[in-house]
């Protein structure tokens, strides 16, 4: 039968129908459907996960992040902990991924770049829990995986309450470090300066002072090195010349100054500084000289 307009199109196909009986009703609908220029529903997104010897290939278009790390669960045991507070349009965002097998660690790169996470390891080489973080100090709410799954770690939510103070400080220190929003950041290194373990906060913020410019997070690290019992004279003589935001700097050279340095070097800086770009910071540098000629006529 040759159709000339969907119109005449329908007529055709309703006599059809009812010499043929109620059976081609469904091919009928489907036939005009098209002939109206109705559009099939789009394909329901999926992914593609597997793991073997040479590392673990996933493909996908368009799937929640959340579908496609309860697949990599399944597949792979990993156990995925999402942190209470989470903003839930991070864990629905659209993730399209090509990986080939690729180490476990990788893939978790690739698919978390965008996502402040810590992945930690139970062996030597093998990760096996990522947790994905909002503000860095919990709890963490682990993601489901499907029961049935040979190898699934998940068996339900598992509220993690109250984490180990090594893992408090690991989450901190991952959420003061990659964290996107600065006000985390120094949220995350506030509370780092009340943890047991000061050599890791000590590290954390001398690598902070090494990538941050903003001016709110620098505070919070140099108050984490003002608590310690040796402070690092070298490296915030470094800091006070170089680019850093101008109440960043003369709060490092308040420090300084206040650690008792008074020798050649320190007095040199201090003259430096004097001639600065920066107002605030050649009226600190005047003060402190001032400061430190009077100490020495006592």
């Amino acid at each position: 039968m040759r159709w000339t307009s969907p119109r005449r199109g329908l007529a055709g196909k309703l006599d059809a129908m009812k010499r043929t009986g109620a059976g081609f009703g469904l091919a009928v609908l489907i036939g005009v459907g098209s002939a109206w220029g109705l559009e099939p529903p789009p394909p329901v997104p999926r992914a593609q996960v597997a793991a073997g010897r040479s590392g673990v290939s996933i493909t996908a278009k368009d799937v929640p992040l959340e579908d496609l790390l309860r697949e990599l669960s399944r597949v792979t045991g990993l156990a995925v902990y999402f942190e209470a507070g989470l903003d839930p349009g991070i864990t629905r965002r659209p993730t399209t991924i090509t990986v080939t097998s690729a180490p476990l660690e990788e893939v978790l790169r690739r698919l978390l770049r965008d996502t402040s996470f810590i992945a930690g390891s139970g062996g030597a080489d093998r990760v096996d829990e990522v947790k994905i973080l909002a503000s860095g100090v919990g709890p963490f709410t682990r993601l489901e995986a499907p029961p049935s799954a040979p190898g699934s770690r998940g068996r339900g939510p598992v509220v993690d309450p109250s984490p180990t103070d090594g893992e408090r400080t690991a989450t901190l220190a991952a959420a003061a470090l990659t964290h996107p929003d600065p006000a985390e950041r120094a949220s995350a290194l506030a509370r780092l300066s009340e943890v047991s373990d000061e050599g890791r906060a000590r590290e954390v913020a001398m690598a902070t002072l090494d990538r941050e410019q903003h001016p709110d997070v620098l505070r919070e690290a140099l108050n984490i090195l003002e608590l310690q019992d040796e402070l690092p004279r070298e490296r915030l003589m470094r800091f006070v010349t170089a680019s850093y935001p101008s109440e960043s700097r003369m709060q490092a050279l308040d420090l300084l100054a206040d650690s008792g340095t008074n020798d050649a070097a320190f007095r040199r800086l201090v003259t430096a500084l004097t001639r600065d770009q920066s107002e605030a910071v050649r009226q600190r540098a005047r003060e402190i000289l001032e400061d430190l000629d009077v100490n020495e006529e006592e």
